[in-house]
């Protein structure tokens, strides 16, 4: 879980373009970013190598050209000064390697790609997400380096505490750095059999300002949270379309809500991330004392 200070960080490395990528926008992260060691890993599955490959000499030769790919790739300055280690693994699924990794490092933040047009699946991806206690960052190919347009997603949780708090801090950190927030509300269809749209939307309109008033009093932040209706549109889709439309760089949103319209960031909310195109790198945070107990 991200936190002020001595943040330890998890690249997931694929010897694709991708990689050179995240090393870029690590860049860009470092001003906001306490960061008290990089692990950079990758893990090559022995069930795809041919048999002639995985003899030890020949595996271990295999390993050091990936390690100094990797350094290759680490040519800023202040990034190279920063500890590090590089990782290559070999485990049977990747998903183990970075779960070992993430809880015997107590990695804080994993940074992954979230491939638009360059070849992949993104399978590994979405089952780190899923995985993981740690917080992901989600980078497309497209994103721009240096976020400056952050976009906080609040549900009135507790968790939506962590959404402000960060994405305000990240701007503040940021030359020029603009944070907004919204809401993303979504009526469910059965608790309102019966009613005409306009009484929907006048319940709806009700049930979130008194929602915000509290949440906004509790917590007790000034910001301006703008309400967006999905109107019949998921979730993520709404989120991910105001991003488009602002053209935010950044979206921050939380892992759990308060109730089933907003519970949904681990499933169904991720899930449909991973089925749009989208520019912006997208932060789900995550509360691992919580989901523990």
């Amino acid at each position: 879980m991200i936190t002020k200070d001595n943040n330890n960080v998890l690249i997931a490395m694929d010897m694709s373009e991708m990689d050179q990528v995240l090393v870029n926008y690590l860049y860009g992260l470092l001003d906001v970013l306490s960061i008290n060691k990089l692990f950079f890993l990758h893990n090559i599955r022995l069930r795809e190598l041919p048999s002639e490959f995985k003899h030890p000499s020949t595996l271990s030769k295999i390993k050091e050209r990936v390690k100094e790919r990797i350094k290759r790739q680490l040519k800023d300055v202040r990034l190279a000064s920063i500890s590090h280690e590089i990782r290559v693994e070999t485990a049977e699924f990747s998903e183990n390697a970075f779960d070992q990794i993430a809880k015997h490092e107590r990695i804080d933040l994993v940074i992954l790609g979230n491939k638009q047009h360059l070849e992949g699946s993104g399978a590994l991806s979405q089952k780190l997400t899923r995985l993981l206690s740690s917080d992901i960052l989600l980078v497309p190919e497209t994103v721009f380096i240096q976020p400056k347009r952050i976009l906080g997603t609040i549900d009135f949780s507790k968790y939506s505490n962590r959404v402000y708090t960060l994405g305000e801090a990240f701007s503040k950190g940021i030359p020029d750095g603009r944070f907004s927030c919204i809401h993303v509300a979504k009526a469910p269809v059965h608790f309102f059999l019966g009613l005409n749209q306009s009484e929907i939307n006048r319940l709806l309109q009700e049930e979130t300002e008194a929602k915000k008033s509290k949440w906004l009093r509790q917590y007790q932040i000034e910001g301006k949270i703008e309400t967006v209706r999905a109107d019949g549109k998921h979730i993520a889709s709404a989120i991910l379309a105001h991003a488009q439309n602002y053209k935010m760089d950044m979206i921050i949103m939380g892992v759990k809500g308060s109730s089933s319209l907003t519970n949904l960031f681990v499933g169904g909310v991720t899930n449909e991330i991973f089925h749009h195109e989208t520019n912006a790198a997208i932060l789900i945070l995550k509360d691992y004392k919580v989901e523990q107990n």
